[in-house]
């Protein structure tokens, strides 16, 4: 593994030293674990966020189709001259 260099406050670092204490490991594990965790949910986001703006655009054209279904029963001739 690459060594790595982070300045945080002394307040964090007490933090992460209190908590890994309470875990039995280490602050590396600690914060590696950490680390780990966030790049999972970003993970999660970043695939999730495609989906959700299909969803939204499935939504919008059912919305549109919903407020057409009146004139859909006489078929698109009377859509078309309705409008």
């Amino acid at each position: 593994m690459e060594p790595i260099c982070i300045k945080m406050s002394e307040n964090l670092l007490e933090t992460i030293h209190r908590h890994a204490k309470a875990l039995h490991v280490s602050p590396e594990v600690y914060i590696r674990r950490a680390i780990e965790r966030m790049n999972r949910q970003t993970h999660a986001l970043l695939r999730a966020k495609p989906l959700a703006d299909a969803a939204k655009k499935v939504r919008k054209v059912r919305a549109i189709c919903v407020g057409l279904s009146p004139y859909l029963e006489f078929g698109i001739d009377s859509l078309c001259l309705q409008v």
